[in-house]
């Protein structure tokens, strides 16, 4: 899957960003080939030696959690520091955090992706899912963090983790436009929860990622299809959804969200992340293959706007 999504970044999305000159395109090109992908869990942890040796440092003390906590603490700062004794040469592939989270990651330093084994679950992905859900699921996760290293902070990045310009000024202005465009239709969302709007420049980077993340795994299933594969069949599932119905209904199944009135506001004003309600429809809305999937008229339905956003 994350093959399929690399290429339909490379080919279907870069072919679409008709705003983008070919200098740029290939440079986009290039970071995106030198993206480290990290997956499930690194391949030490299942040798006890390397286990041993990672944590030897470390000094867990029994019955005493604050004492535990400051001792990790330790460890991981001298753990880090300790690079600059190698002359400053880090492992781009290393892995920045632990396999038992429910969550998926960007570094731009770093330039890579990581899929830890805790988000490898349902609703993000199973093996007894029909593929069109995956794509809807771990797919679009897959193309968020992809999308992350060509947002409005993670674009600023090269293919090294440099700190660097690398966009022509018309492109780079012509972007900042559709990165607005996000900005002002995300602050229209009213949160009932909250009881205010979103505020769309605090969630311009996740928002940009989530709909760049649709558009690409969307063509990657695509593509998947495309080779001549068939999806399995679920009876009372697929012989009632299509194959792109299946795959918005579950995207709009991993950001299933409930919140407490109290962190609806400490969310909009502190989280980069939109509330799931906004995270489902802001990106499906702005995709007119999901107004075909389920019949909307353009124009004429909430979900299917006349004008919509898109960067990627």
């Amino acid at each position: 899957m994350i093959v399929e999504l690399f290429e339909a970044f490379s080919n279907e999305i870069l072919d679409d960003a008709d705003w983008m000159s070919s200098a740029t395109k290939v440079k986009a090109l290039e970071k995106l080939e030198k993206m480290q992908v990290n997956v499930a869990y690194p391949d030490w942890i299942n040798d006890q030696s390397q286990v041993d040796a990672e944590y030897e440092t470390m000094e867990i003390q029994e019955g005493n959690y604050i004492g535990t906590r400051l001792s990790a603490r330790r460890w991981a700062n001298t753990k880090y520091w300790n690079y600059f004794q190698d002359g400053g040469v880090v492992d781009k592939s290393m892995w920045l955090t632990g396999p038992a989270i429910v969550n998926a990651f960007y570094s731009p330093s770093f330039n890579s992706i990581t899929f830890p084994a805790g988000i490898l679950q349902p609703p993000f992905y199973d093996e007894f899912q029909t593929n069109a859900m995956n794509y809807g699921g771990i797919g679009v996760v897959i193309g968020h963090e992809i999308t992350h290293g060509f947002d409005d902070q993670g674009s600023k990045f090269d293919g090294d983790g440099n700190f660097d310009n690398w966009w022509e000024e018309q492109d780079l202005a012509n972007f900042n436009d559709r990165v607005q465009c996000i900005k002002d239709e995300y602050s229209g969302f009213y949160f009932r929860e909250a009881d205010q709007n979103l505020n769309g420049d605090l969630t311009a980077g996740e928002n940009t990622a989530d709909n760049g993340g649709v558009y690409e795994s969307f063509y990657a299933y695509n593509r998947w299809i495309g080779k001549g594969e068939s999806d399995i069949h679920i009876s009372g599932l697929t012989d009632k959804f299509t194959e792109e119905q299946q795959f918005f209904i579950n995207y709009g199944q991993i950001w299933c969200s409930k919140y407490k009135e109290e962190y609806a506001v400490w969310m909009v004003n502190n989280d980069p992340h939109s509330p799931g309600e906004f995270r489902t429809n802001g990106a499906v809305q702005n995709h007119r293959d999901f107004a075909k999937a389920f019949g909307c008229q353009v124009g004429k339905e909430d979900m299917a706007p006349q004008e919509f956003c898109r960067v990627w």
